[in-house]
């Protein structure tokens, strides 16, 4: 199964809206979230073992949108989606660490 999301075995569909929105920007980050925060980790400490998930998941969706054959819209709005969020994700990387 992880395999397969990563090599884009999953449509499009499934790997940006349950893989990209659902799992790595809503459930996990929430869940590691209240895990740490129960384990008395700081908030920018939380941040820092956050930052990854995104990143992760984005193989998925570039690898899904690699296979995809639907409408071009779809793929580019997914592609950029992922871009912009981890150029965010890379510019709040620069202020977490600098906070150190």
């Amino acid at each position: 199964m992880i395999k397969k999301y990563f090599t884009g075995g999953y449509s499009l569909a499934q790997t940006f809206w349950i893989g990209q929105i659902l799992i790595a920007n809503l459930l996990l980050p929430f869940l590691i979230a209240l895990i740490l925060s129960n384990l008395g980790f700081s908030l920018n400490s939380s941040k820092l073992i956050l930052y990854p998930i995104p990143f992760i998941f984005a193989i998925g969706v570039w690898n899904s949108s690699k296979i995809y054959s639907g409408k071009k819209i779809w793929k580019i709005l997914a592609l950029g989606f992922v871009v912009i969020q981890l150029s965010i994700y890379i510019y709040r990387g620069f202020t977490i660490i600098s906070s150190f």
